[in-house]
């Protein structure tokens, strides 16, 4: 018999996957252009800072 755990986890599942269906594939951003998501504001990030600030992104195309 099917335990209750398994009916619980697959009625969850379903609307999960259903959705991530619909998702679209297109993009809206042109070609040729890099989108860089940044969470916080960290010491890691610095170097992407500086190309940014710099504008070195924008000479190399």
């Amino acid at each position: 018999m099917i335990d209750r755990r398994t009916i619980l986890k697959a009625l969850t599942a379903v609307p999960l996957l259903g959705a991530a269906g619909c998702a679209t594939r297109q993009s809206t951003t042109p070609t040729g252009v890099l989108n860089i998501g940044q969470i916080s504001d960290s010491v890691a990030f610095l170097p992407l800072y500086i190309v940014e600030k710099q504008g070195y992104s924008r000479r190399k195309g």
